[in-house]
């Protein structure tokens, strides 16, 4: 190896970014926030539980009386996404059909969107968080080499240095 690329390769294991101890730390800090996310979500989902079959009871027999306000009211109590989409069908029902479709389906983009909030960035994270513990990983190798190149002999040393090298690429 040239003394340039010696250099260059020195200056490079200089930086802070080839100590791999900040890699452990974002890792810590991503399984805290997937984990904060985890919680919320299941808190979540857990406030929005409900008893479908007996809703569906209860407005089946509100609707066959003609009841639609109370079949609203009923739908109202509750905040989920079956019944805040149903509801919005409900109150648009006297426009007919096609119209209570089309409302249908924007109420259900809406909660879709509710329900789905946050879980991108867990899927994100679940599936580049080996890849970063992987970088660490290559880091930490690469400082040893490091290390081990300065305490051998010339040949040694030549050797140690190029796997290094050859390891930065792959960080």
């Amino acid at each position: 190896m040239t003394d340039a690329n010696q250099g260059l390769v020195d200056l490079l294991l200089s930086l802070p970014i080839f100590h791999a101890e900040w890699v452990l730390w974002l890792l810590i800090l991503l399984s805290v926030t997937s984990m904060a996310v985890i919680l919320e979500r299941w808190w979540f989902y857990r406030q929005r539980r409900l008893d479908l079959h007996a809703i569906h009871r209860a407005l089946a027999a509100l609707l066959e009386q003609g009841d639609y306000d109370g079949a609203a009211a009923t739908l109202a109590a509750h905040d989920s996404l079956e019944t805040n989409v149903v509801l919005a069908g409900l109150r648009e029902h006297h426009k007919g059909p096609e119209p209570v479709e089309d409302v249908l389906l924007g109420a259900l983009g809406i909660e879709k969107h509710r329900y789905e909030r946050r879980l991108n960035f867990l899927a994100t994270l679940a599936s580049n968080a080996p890849y970063i513990g992987l970088f660490g990983t290559v880091l930490g190798i690469i400082r040893s080499f490091k290390d081990l190149s300065a305490n051998m002999s010339d040949a040694s040393a030549s050797v140690m240095s190029g796997i290094g090298e050859a390891l930065i690429a792959t960080a």
